[in-house]
Formats: structure tokens, sequence, C-alpha cells
């Protein structure tokens, strides 16, 4: 007998104990609950914005990646270049290597562009746009090119003004609107040696503070280059038309390596020749010359 009650004592002591047990898994599920909850939408949410954030940041650190190295590429374009130059004014053949060089590097410059465009739309789009990380919105980030989008003619005119008294480039651009645009030409020529391509220093640093100016804003840039009626027919330049399409080039190459992108500009000219009603100078080195026409879209 005393067996069966000790085993009976037994029993209900298990018994009891998994019942303590029971009640207390029933106690942890509810009121542990909010403290451990299983994912939700919400979390699920949360964690797909911290992901797109990830994103932004991988996409914001391949931009400036990108724009180191087209500032390198460029400048090691420019040397190549004037190593070029200098050869050819020498009359010496110029390496086939350097020409493959600076086909290279153009391609390189051109296919970093690209990819920051394709970056910069990802990052316009309103999923990443309404996103904030580290106190700044990611369409922030990205180079202001529609800050005329919120100015009317007149404003965005006073505006620049200002920009331009500031940067000191009053005495070289003039500002005009036709009341659908506004649009800044230079004031002062920009001018060439005879025969020649190269741009002055003074005109170097003039450009520099131009593509600080215009480099945040959506515009249009068209240069026009042209020659005296000086014959030419060298190897660099087979004629007039030639030399002037190189002076404007000249100008877009540093204008691109002070930050301006190159996709906004066009070239043009005409040489020694001139459209009806553009009187020639009877001083040659006035002919000499390029000319820069920028539209604010």
């Amino acid at each position: 007998m005393n067996c069966i009650s000790k085993s009976s004592q037994l029993a209900t002591m298990i018994l009891n104990l998994f019942s303590v047990l029971f009640i207390c898994c029933i106690f942890i599920n509810f009121v542990g609950a909010e403290e451990f909850p299983f994912p939700n939408s919400s979390e699920k949410e949360l964690s797909k914005e911290m992901q797109q954030r990830g994103y932004i940041t991988q996409m914001q650190d391949r931009i400036r990646a990108n724009e180191e190295e087209i500032r390198f590429l460029i400048n090691e374009k420019d040397l190549l270049q004037n190593r070029i130059y200098h050869l050819q004014d020498l009359d010496e053949p110029v390496p086939w290597d350097m020409h493959k060089s600076m086909s290279i590097k153009e391609k390189k410059i051109q296919a970093a562009f690209r990819e920051n465009s394709r970056l910069n739309d990802l990052l316009s789009q309103d999923r990443y746009k309404r996103m904030e990380y580290g106190g700044i919105t990611s369409h922030n980030l990205l180079p202001s090119n529609s800050r005329t989008s919120s100015l009317d003619p007149n404003a965005l005119k006073q505006k620049l003004s200002q920009e331009i008294r500031d940067a000191g480039l009053d005495e070289w651009l003039k500002i005009s609107s036709d009341g659908s645009g506004v649009q800044l030409e230079n004031l002062l020529p920009i001018l060439f040696a005879s025969g020649s391509a190269r741009l002055a220093n003074e005109y170097k640093v003039f450009l520099k503070r131009l593509a600080q100016l215009i480099k945040d804003y959506d515009v249009r840039i068209r240069i026009d280059g042209f020659a005296d009626t000086d014959r030419i027919h060298t190897k660099q330049y087979p004629s007039n038309l030639e030399l002037g399409a190189v002076r404007a080039a000249n100008i877009v190459h540093e204008l691109v390596r002070n930050g301006v992108r190159p996709s906004i500009f066009q070239i043009a000219t005409t040489g020694e020749y001139r459209l009806d009603g553009k009187v020639m100078s009877d001083k040659k080195i006035l002919e000499r010359r390029a000319e820069i026409s920028i539209r604010f879209i």
C-alpha cells in the first residue's frame, strides 16, 4: 500500500509540474508577445527600406568614384594631347600608341559619364527620392541641374546677374532674356594665335570660373570657332574649318575638365567664312576667335 501511495503521490507531483509548465508557457505567449513579436508587414517594409538605403549609399559611392576617375582621365588626356601638339609643332611623327591611348581614355571617360547618368536617373526615382540617409535626401546628392525649373526668366536673369558679379565675370559675359528663356554670351572674345588652337592661360581662368557658374544649371552650350582668311594646310589642320573646330573643341575640353557635362555641347565652325550679315573685321586677330552661347533650359 505504501508503494502504491508513493507512486500515486509521484504521479500527482509530475502532473502538477506539467500543469505549471503549461500555464507558464501560456503566460509567456500572451504577456511576452509584445516584447518578442513575430515580424509583421511593417517590419518587412522597414527591412526593405534599410536595404534601399544600402543601395543608395553604394550608388553614391560609385558616382563619386566615377567623378574622381573622370577628373583623373581628363587631366591625363590633356597632358597627352599637349605632347601630341608638341610633336606636331616640331613636324615629328606621332606614335600610333599615343593616338590609341587618347581613344582609350576618351572611351573610359564617356563610359563613366554614362554610368553616372544611369545611377543619377535611378536616384531620382520616387522610391529613392523620399528616403533619407544621414540627414540628407538622396536627390539632394545629385547635380542640381534643375535649379532653373522653379524660376521665371526674369527672376533667373536677376539671380544670374548677381552670380556673375560675385564670380567677377561681369566684364566677360553679357546676359539677355527673350521672355521665354535666358542666354549668356561671352562679351570679350576668346582669341587665338595665328594657326593655333591653344588656349591662353587667361582664358583658362575665365573658363574655370564660367564652369563653376553654370555646371549646376540645366543648360545647352554652343561653341563657334572661327579662323582668319589666311589659308592653312598642315597635317593637323588641313583647312581653316578644322582649325576653327579644334578651337571650339578645346574650349569644350576646358569646361568639361572643370565639371561641365560633355553631353550638353554643340560645336560649330565656318572656318574663315561668315554667314550673310556677319562683317569680317579688318584686324585678323579679332577673327581668330571663339564664341560661347549658353541657353538656360
